[in-house]
């Protein structure tokens, strides 16, 4: 459980961080500014105090990484519109919802982060990886009575 700080999974995104990261900070202050809600370019950067050119590399690595995912809306060129995603809900989880309760954590307050920050947004989280779901079934099933040319979100 990532609400407990002696859990497994508690220290594990760090850790895998560190292992395939030299700065690891950076990439988390990307990845939660992503969680909340700084899913362009120029916001990421914004969020953190870096510049665009400065975080491009470490939005590519996460994005190789399969962390991050850069989407354009289905209907658009690439370019201005699109925005970043955490897709591994690993990571989302802990950047939207553990990240910015780290003290509360510490201070073995994780029933009452549960009721109070996470409860109320687990179906908002759920939604996304729900909709990520559909979307990979799409992908894999050889059973589709219609011909996928291009999917995507709006």
């Amino acid at each position: 459980m990532y609400l407990t700080p002696r859990s497994r999974l508690y220290e594990e995104l760090a850790n895998l961080l560190q292992q395939e990261l030299r700065e690891p900070k950076l990439y988390n202050d990307i990845l939660s500014a992503i969680a909340n809600g700084s899913t362009r370019h120029n916001q990421i950067a914004t969020k953190i105090g870096k510049s665009t050119g400065a975080i491009s590399n470490y939005l590519k690595s996460l994005i190789e990484l399969g962390i991050v995912e850069k989407r354009t809306p289905v209907s658009e060129k690439e370019g201005r519109k699109s925005i970043y995603v955490i897709v591994d809900g690993m990571y989302r989880f802990w950047h939207q919802l553990v990240r910015p309760n780290i003290q509360a954590i510490e201070l073995r307050q994780a029933e009452t982060i549960y009721q109070e920050r996470v409860k109320e947004v687990l179906s908002n989280f759920m939604g996304f990886a729900f909709e990520q779901m559909g979307r990979e079934y799409l992908i894999q099933s050889n059973k589709n009575p219609f011909y996928i040319h291009e999917y995507g979100v709006w």
